[in-house]
């Protein structure tokens, strides 16, 4: 003998909303020049490539210990904005095992700071 059941499935649809609401369509300007890293705006130890907006620090020898900052050309005055970073990390294997030495840590901080303030962001109170 067998027992059949039936089952009653029973769909319910939830709304969420969403919290955030989008900020009013901007008909202020856009920027027009391309955000790049001038020399004036960055420390000794920053190299750019010539291609594109690829920035790196010198690492030979004592340079790997210190801190390298760059400042953009472009700038922000109020509003939401959003901006992209791509962290590429350029690892030698073979220079790591000959090396017997400490070797220093990578770390990155990206923000907004203003046009007359240190390269180094938390540094300062405008940065």
């Amino acid at each position: 003998v067998k027992e059949v059941k039936d089952e009653v499935k029973v769909e319910v649809k939830v709304e969420v909303k969403e919290l955030e609401e989008d900020a009013p369509a901007d008909s202020g300007a856009r920027v027009k020049e391309t955000a790049s890293f001038l020399v004036p705006d960055t420390t000794l130890n920053v190299m750019q490539s010539t291609t594109n907006n690829v920035l790196m620090s010198l690492s030979e020898g004592g340079m790997q210990h210190l801190l390298a900052g760059a400042r953009a050309n472009v700038g922000v005055k109020g509003g939401r904005y959003m901006f992209e970073v791509k962290v590429v990390e350029l690892v030698c294997p073979i220079e790591e095992q000959m090396s017997r030495g400490p070797r220093s840590r990578q770390y990155i901080k990206v923000g907004f700071s203003t046009q007359g303030s240190s390269l180094y962001l938390g540094d300062t109170e405008d940065s």
